[in-house]
């Protein structure tokens, strides 16, 4: 698979434009959704991966992530695009629902 970067900006921009639709999905665990935050832009949740929750570090006192990711300094809040700490429960991914 190939990763290609994408501003925030550009990204919005893609999504609200009419005259060539773009599907966006947001790949993150909904844990890191949790903590970093959500936006309605996004057509759907579908983690690429999820983070193992039986994998608990007593020591730190937290659950083994499976990569370590960074802000970004031009990422989606820090941009100022719209975003809310709140998850749209329609279109986050869930095990709870079939």
């Amino acid at each position: 698979m190939r990763h290609i970067p994408i501003k925030a900006q550009d990204a919005l921009a893609k999504v609200q434009q009419t005259d060539s639709p773009v599907l966006f999905i947001d790949v993150r665990d909904p844990v890191e959704i949790m903590f970093v935050g959500f936006t309605d832009a996004v057509h759907a949740n579908i983690p690429f991966m999820l983070v193992d929750r039986t994998r608990w570090n007593a020591d730190k006192g937290l659950v083994v992530e499976p990569h370590k990711r960074h802000a970004q300094p031009n990422g989606w809040r820090n941009s100022g695009l719209p975003w809310s700490a709140r998850m749209n429960p329609a279109k986050i991914h869930r095990i709870d629902q079939k």
